[in-house]
């Protein structure tokens, strides 16, 4: 797999068409992208390159920023920009300048968020006078991470955008799941042996991200769930959830924690509208009047939201993955949840009843009863309605009756039985559940269960169905 070939190229073309001019480039995009492979695939064969790389490692082997600059003899070299002390003066800016000459240079900021705010306002001065100086040409590169958890120098980065109007980006979006498959093939060259389900919760797990792929094969090679076999090749067992789940926990925790008290919320009550979030829904339980705006801000801080790639006039935003879902929903407080369940049952009730009132039902409208019903009788008990939740159970199973829709009806059937069995002990209501079962193993041809289901009603409730009969 090559990564992101088509993001070198598109950079590599920019190069070519700036030979006369400054040209400003960011490649932006969350961590693990690929932005970095790329930057230095880029700079690779290229003379004339000042790398500018942080690495709070290196930073006592390392000269000044100046003297670093001074040493430059037109091979790339590796300044450290995080070096207690630096000073970003006038004689460094010249100093700098000086290596521009005809022959374009190229200037490479890698993790611009990693900086000081000292050093963002020297490269804009930099920056700015490039572009003053028309003898002077460069082609200037900026690795920008948008889900860094810095952001005290966002202000500072936001004047680089203000150099240029016709400044570059090259986004970087999270790679496809079979993208994510063929990479982990790659790191293996193509030698190991894994059942599909294993490979495809692998896969999904990564959310399009390569660095998270590399943490969870990491994870999995120290646990010897990922082991060579004994012809050189590897092998891949069964991979628990919780496993996975409990690496990526602080992955998860550091992005949520970037969000604002009032953010944090909004996703919380996101969470209780399922993994896909309808916008009008989100809006009109907790009037959200802004909903959109707030969803959207949540994915760019973030990313543990994204908006759906479906065909409608509103595409709904997804949760990450099924791991962040259910961290969010534990984030909710215990005082909040059963107001927020109250909200969000009146909602979907309301709905019902709207659609209901249709004149003609055709396939559409009865799934939409379906779903509607269903989310308010889960709904009810949360909230503790039993007697509200059972009726809607029941009225969502009579309208997948009457598609035919058996599979769903068992569904509710279980539903009934886990959420609220203490209705049970109404022995109508136990007669009315098992007389639907009855009827759904008769209709789906399995008649001995049906047969044994029917000869327990009459033995167990003979009296009932009498009195109903009479």
């Amino acid at each position: 797999m090559e990564i992101n070939k088509d993001k070198l190229f598109y950079l590599e073309n920019l190069y070519l068409k700036s030979q006369n001019s400054t040209t400003i480039v960011f490649l932006k995009g969350e961590k693990g992208l690929g932005k970095s492979y790329v930057i230095d695939t880029f700079i690779k064969n290229k003379n004339n390159v000042i790398n500018i790389c942080p690495d709070n490692t290196i930073i006592s082997f390392l000269s000044s920023f100046k003297s670093a600059i001074e040493i430059f003899s037109g091979k790339t070299n590796v300044i450290n920009y995080n070096e207690v002390g630096m000073q970003y003066n006038e004689s460094v800016a010249n100093l700098l300048l000086d290596e521009f000459s005809d022959n374009i240079n190229i200037l490479v900021i890698k993790h611009i968020n990693s900086c000081s705010c000292e050093f963002i306002d020297f490269l804009y001065d930099i920056c700015t006078s490039l572009y003053k100086n028309i003898e002077k040409n460069a082609f200037i590169v900026i690795e920008y991470d948008t889900n860094h958890e810095n952001n005290v120098n966002q202000n500072n980065i936001n004047t680089l955008f203000s150099i240029d109007p016709l400044t570059e980006f090259i986004n970087f979006k999270r790679f496809s799941l079979n993208q994510i498959k063929e990479r982990f093939f790659d790191i293996f060259n193509n030698r190991i042996e894994i059942c599909e389900n294993t490979l495809n919760y692998i896969c999904q797990s990564a959310s399009g991200n390569l660095s998270i792929l590399n943490i969870i094969i990491n994870y999995l090679r120290q646990e010897d769930i990922i082991y060579r076999d004994d012809s050189s090749g590897w092998k891949c067992d069964s991979v628990s959830m919780s496993g996975i789940t409990n690496i990526l926990a602080n992955y998860i925790e550091t992005r949520y924690k970037r969000l604002d008290e009032y953010l944090k919320r909004t996703l919380q009550q996101s969470s209780m509208l399922g993994k896909k979030i309808n916008v009008d829904d989100l809006k009109d339980t907790f009037s959200l009047l802004q909903a959109e705006e707030w969803l959207s801000n949540i994915e760019k801080i973030t990313h543990l939201i994204y908006k759906s790639d479906e065909k409608s006039i509103k595409p709904p935003f997804v949760f990450e993955t099924d791991e962040v879902f259910n961290y969010v929903k534990n984030q909710i407080p215990a005082e909040s949840r059963k107001i927020w369940f109250i909200n969000l049952s009146k909602h979907y009730k309301s709905l019902y009843e709207q659609t209901e009132k249709k004149l003609i039902y055709d396939s559409e409208t009865v799934c939409q009863l379906i779903e509607l019903s269903y989310h308010a009788a889960n709904c009810y008990t949360q909230t503790g309605d039993n007697n509200k939740a059972l009726f809607y159970y029941f009225k969502s199973i009579f309208h997948c009756m009457s598609i035919s829709n058996f599979s769903q009806c068992r569904i509710i059937i279980d539903k009934i039985r886990k959420n609220i069995p203490d209705i049970l002990t109404n022995r109508r209501v136990n007669l009315q559940v098992c007389r639907i079962e009855a009827i759904l193993y008769e209709y789906t041809g399995l008649y001995e269960k049906a047969r044994e289901k029917y000869y327990y009603c009459i033995n167990n409730y003979t009296d009932l169905i009498l009195y109903n009969k009479t």
